[in-house]
């Protein structure tokens, strides 16, 4: 089963998005009448409250985001270990039965020569499958490296948005309680201020994420099939060659070598 790394992105995305969507929101949503009146100069006399429950909403937007990342990352794991763990048992079952059969043709060699045709026959198949298995399971943790990797560079952007939309929020606040306090400025016109900077600020935030939507991992996806897809045609051509060489000097066996499968994660 494939893990669809994007959709999990992009869930902790939406999340941070709904935090500084609704942080502005609150401010708007607070503003009673049509800004003039009662309305405003209620907004300078909560405007400091406002400073304060939205650094707290933005603390606990941040806690079940990485808790959230941290169940993620724990799905990620529990399925690479179903996987891993899954492949495995495949490869011990594909060992059985190599051994079956590497057992059936010792008992074929009558000869000393035809024993040491069968001994170097063995041992260029299983030099083959280690080669194959060797290159798969590094095509396998480079893929997840690189997932790590773009992970990483993902969040770091995300939080780095983040912090900037956090830092200009705070100083909007602070510009508004220092207006209001100085009382040169009219609150409507406080209020109306602050709400042109908030909105240009989450514009900002939104044009951010989706420029850390953009990033790709097809190249990781190719670059990692491709790898074991390579690493599948050299066993099959060194395991043909090893064929050819055996049946060239020993009488001709019926029972094929398994050409199992190596995983793509």
């Amino acid at each position: 089963m494939k893990m669809n790394y994007k959709k999990i992105f992009t869930i902790g995305l939406a999340l941070l998005l709904l935090t500084v969507i609704l942080v502005p929101a609150l401010i708007l949503a607070q503003r009673k009448g049509n800004g003039s009146g009662n309305g405003a100069r209620g907004f300078c006399n909560r405007v400091s409250k406002i400073s304060s429950d939205t650094g707290q909403k933005f603390g606990n937007q941040n806690a079940k985001l990485e808790q959230k990342r941290e169940r993620i990352r724990e799905r990620i794991e529990e399925r690479r270990q179903e996987r891993d763990q899954k492949y495995e048992q495949k490869r011990e079952k594909w060992d059985a039965n190599r051994a079956e059969h590497f057992a059936k043709l010792d008992e074929r060699a009558g000869t000393d020569e035809q024993k040491r045709i069968a001994l170097e026959f063995q041992q260029a198949v299983v030099a083959a499958i280690r080669i194959r298995r060797d290159a798969v399971n590094d095509a396998i943790q480079q893929f997840r490296q690189g997932i790590e990797d773009a992970k990483i560079a993902r969040k770091e952007s995300i939080d780095d948005a983040i912090i900037a939309f956090r830092a200009s929020f705070e100083a909007f606040i602070e510009n508004a309680k220092a207006d209001c306090e100085e009382g040169v400025i009219d609150a409507k016109t406080i209020q109306e201020t602050l709400r042109n900077k908030l909105k240009t600020a989450k514009q900002e935030y939104i044009t951010a994420r989706q420029e850390v939507e953009g990033i790709d991992m097809e190249a990781l996806i190719t670059a990692k099939r491709e790898a074991i897809e390579k690493a599948q045609d050299d066993f099959k051509q060194a395991l043909e060659q090893a064929k050819n060489d055996f049946k060239a000097d020993f009488p001709e066996d019926e029972d094929d070598e398994e050409e199992d499968e190596e995983p793509e994660d």
